[in-house]
């Protein structure tokens, strides 16, 4: 036991510091978030005037991202320090109850299973944000199909189609319009956007647009059809997602449970699973258990993903 006490503490320890290591990194982004909104407006208000000079001597050196950051951003989240305490808080509230109530083991089991809890919500969200920002995209498009087709310009009727949009799309394409408005190229402007939140058909879109920009044409014909597309390719992905909905919620449950039932009595009776982790083949045991389950796990997904 005294190695599973050493494990609990350099884990509290570990998520001690990287809430410090993350409250110093978000105070720092709101401060560079805040200087950016500060040069954009200045940017946009004094274009006209100051187009010829824009250039390196405005562009502010940004610091990089870290992955959980797009994370959290494809979720809808918008990271603060209290938001990073007020997850991490609960999680080092369970495990301290939780090794005062059956000790160390059920408090690495409850630790283990906040933070899959949490990732899964997460992931759950930013999946269904995803779902409704492709969902209001041809709308969207069939906007700019108006704007092109009475004479206005591709950045025009983006712009003015982008302020018409719902929420979520409506937050990116205003980050979209921000940095064109700051002299950032339109199809580039998209394509960072789509690697940030992994929206294929935003991609697809500014392939549009930087082929129109470049060759000319029709781009209203292409969006009516880009829309059209999108419409049909939603329509089919909802039949077979109700139609694999049995086959996918059986590869879940069979995936979960035995996660589940292993956990609960490692909370309720801890003493239970002590000869395991002690015993030479108990811990053999536990390693052939543990890679069946991911295997099992690995085949169930690759199912329920080819339906």
């Amino acid at each position: 036991m005294n190695v599973i006490v050493l494990w609990v503490v350099g884990i509290a320890l570990l998520l001690i510091a990287a809430g410090l290591e993350l409250w110093r990194r978000t105070h720092l982004r709101v401060r560079a978030q805040a200087t950016s909104a500060f040069l954009e407006q200045q940017l946009a208000q004094n274009a006209p005037r100051f187009a010829a000079n824009e250039g390196a001597a405005t562009r502010a050196p940004r610091r990089k991202s870290l992955p959980w950051e797009f994370f959290f951003e494809r979720a809808g989240v918008h990271t603060d320090p209290m938001f990073y305490t007020m997850l991490i808080a609960p999680g080092l509230l369970l495990v301290i109850l939780f090794w005062a109530w059956h000790g160390p083991l059920s408090a690495i089991v409850v630790l283990l299973l906040y933070v899959v809890g949490t990732v899964l919500r997460y992931w759950f969200k930013a999946a269904r944000r995803h779902r409704n920002i492709v969902r209001q995209l041809p709308i969207f498009l069939d906007g700019m199909v108006r704007m092109l087709t009475v004479g206005n310009s591709l950045p025009a009727a983006f712009q003015t189609a982008a302020g018409n949009a719902d929420m979520p799309l409506r937050e990116l394409l205003d980050r979209a319009v921000r940095q064109v408005q700051a002299g950032v190229d339109l199809d580039v402007a998209l394509k960072q956007i789509a690697r940030v939140y992994h929206v294929e058909e935003i991609y697809l879109f500014a392939s549009v647009v930087d082929l129109s920009t470049r060759f000319g044409g029709r781009a209203d014909q292409i969006l009516s059809r880009m829309a059209g597309f999108m419409r049909d390719r939603e329509q089919a992905q909802a039949e077979l997602y109700a139609l694999s909905s049995e086959t996918r919620m059986s590869a879940w449950v069979l995936a979960a449970l035995p996660i589940i039932v292993s956990a609960v009595l490692m909370l309720l009776n801890p003493k239970f699973f002590e000869p395991m982790f002690q015993e030479a083949s108990g811990q053999r045991l536990l390693a052939i258990g543990l890679g069946l389950e991911v295997f099992g796990g690995f085949l169930l997904y690759r199912l329920a993903k080819s339906l």
